[in-house]
């Protein structure tokens, strides 16, 4: 994945002055060099171009350009030095927000649907609001442009958000249309006037930060236990309809999770292989039902999350198989106790997002401290079967019956 460029000098090339408007041109020139002066690296000498040269640059008043120097200056975002040139100084990006941080949290659609279609939600914002209020830091739920997205719509967006900011930490899901929100985060993760972090995927910007928690971990915990009980045959049933493309500018990690697995169990010595994965949700249910009724179905079935791994119970239990005696299923995400699964501490990974917020605020982004990994962990649960000797079994199938039910249940949901 390539990594884009970061500019940590000021980019004058970014001081749109518009002439035409009926907004004073000093309080234009004010406002577009506050904007690139909060996205200067901390402590990072920054000279300012002189009053000649920047109104000759602008074809503005040279007297325009003293009267927002001296304005910076009272406001102590700027200093003096002894030749007489003004030095950005260290506080200059915490002046600017000014003493009560806000902590901006995209979310990727309304908030009523984007909490009933994921169940994470909830957990991630108790991290943030949490961890922010120790902190004294406000939060403020923000909502992307819907409709026509345009350069002037989403500038807009910025321009009214951004300034009161002192970061944004993007929830994800907004990228589950590529061809329509990829517009969207390349955007808005090319403004680097203040920290951006992401707690579900890595972007490929450098400027962009992110905290996610490594399946690897938990993953090896669950497999160096199914060792210990003599369990062997393992098999992945991976989602339906997750379709993993390349993104060239974000990366979900639970996109690299069914690779995680493979190449953990490699790392152990365990033959392990990816037995159901298709979009289609008819297609994935009736490979499920083969998988199940298969003379050599594994012991142990790891479903790429915990919504799939309940559905493989159920349709086990509609085929007469019992769980965990006959077949052991293992999720990921741990919103079930009665399920044995990888967990992720999802209010942790938030948490960590907030400080990483305040770090690059104050401090800025550097190759040591853009990415912070946690650890999953295995929690073991009634779905898997504690000592060996299991019988594998199979029963005939009742095709309709069970299409109907899980078709009537979806479509409920």
């Amino acid at each position: 994945m390539m990594m884009k460029k970061m500019k940590y000098d000021l980019d004058y090339g970014k001081l749109s002055i518009d002439s035409a408007s009926s907004e004073p041109l000093h309080m234009q020139l004010k406002r577009a060099l506050k904007r690139e002066l909060r996205g200067l690296m901390p402590n990072r000498q920054v000279i300012l171009m002189s009053e000649r040269e920047l109104a000759s640059m602008l074809k503005l008043s040279r007297p325009t350009v003293h009267r927002v120097y001296d304005e910076l200056l009272a406001e102590g975002i700027v200093s003096r030095r002894p030749d007489r040139s003004l030095e950005v100084c260290p506080q200059a990006r915490s002046r600017i927000v000014g003493n009560y941080r806000v902590i901006g949290v995209l979310l990727p659609t309304d908030f009523p649907t984007f909490v009933d279609r994921n169940n994470s939600v909830m957990n991630y914002l108790k991290g943030i609001i949490g961890r922010a209020s120790e902190l004294n830091i406000s939060c403020l739920m923000l909502q992307p442009p819907t409709g026509e997205i345009t350069v002037a719509v989403l500038g807009a967006f910025v321009e009214a958000h951004f300034p009161k900011l002192c970061g944004v930490i993007h929830l994800g899901g907004l990228y589950d249309d590529p061809g329509e929100n990829e517009a969207v985060l390349t955007y808005l993760m090319s403004q680097t006037e203040i920290p951006q972090v992401c707690l579900s995927g890595v972007s490929s910007y450098g400027n962009v930060g992110a905290v996610y928690a490594d399946p690897a971990v938990g993953v090896r915990e669950l497999f160096t236990s199914l060792k210990s009980r003599k369990i062997h045959s393992i098999g992945i049933v991976d989602s339906y309809g997750v379709v993993r493309t390349p993104a060239e500018v974000f990366t979900y990690i639970s996109n690299i999770r069914i690779e995680a697995m493979l190449r953990v169990a490699a790392e152990c010595g365990v033959e392990c292989r990816v037995s159901v994965g298709k979009n289609d949700y008819q297609q994935w249910l009736h490979q499920v039902i083969d998988l199940l009724q298969s003379p050599d179905r594994p012991e142990v079935l790891i479903c790429y999350n915990d919504t799939v791994a309940r559905t493989v119970m159920e349709l086990a239990r509609l085929q007469g198989i019992a769980v965990p005696d006959e077949l052991s299923v293992v999720g990921y995400d741990g919103g079930d106790p009665e399920l044995a699964s990888i967990r992720t501490n999802q209010q942790q990974v938030a948490e960590a997002a907030v400080e990483m917020i305040v770090e690059h605020f104050e401090h800025g982004v550097s190759g040591s401290n853009r990415i912070l990994t946690l650890p999953t962990e295995f929690a073991d649960g009634r779905s898997l079967r504690r000592t060996a000797g299991g019988v594998a079994k199979t029963r005939p199938r009742k095709k309709p019956m069970r299409m109907q039910y899980f078709n009537e249940r979806r479509d409920s949901e």
